[in-house]
């Protein structure tokens, strides 16, 4: 895939390195707290309950956050038994034309989905 969207700071990376250059989530009015700009499949917590410092906080250490922290979304579910190419065939996508659409972002929404609970 060609669309390295969590590489970039509104793509997830850093988001949990708050207080650091770079670090940034997206909030919804409702106090819902994503990631990145794009959303996730479920919310990782919200404001209107607990600090944004301790929603990030918790998420700490687990793998598939550390990975979108890192901009390797495809790094999601290795510790889960999801390899890159898992990660990168629940990438891929086909409209009711039959044309296929690969993004990171479907992938990382599967993997929610399956994984998460989202």
């Amino acid at each position: 895939m060609r669309n390295q969207f969590c590489a970039r700071w509104s793509g997830g990376k850093n988001f949990l390195n708050y207080g650091q250059a770079g670090s940034e989530v997206a909030l919804e009015p409702d106090g819902s707290v994503y990631p990145c700009c794009l959303k996730t499949k479920a919310p990782l917590g919200s404001v209107a309950e607990e600090r944004l410092t301790d929603i990030l906080d918790s998420l700490r250490g687990h793998p598939a956050f550390e990975a979108i922290n890192a901009g390797d979304p495809e790094a999601m579910g290795l510790s889960a038994g999801w390899s890159r190419e898992a990660y990168r065939n629940a990438s891929t996508v086909s409209d009711p034309k039959g044309r296929t659409f690969a993004n990171v972002c479907i992938g990382c929404d599967a993997y929610f989905a399956a994984q998460l609970g989202g």
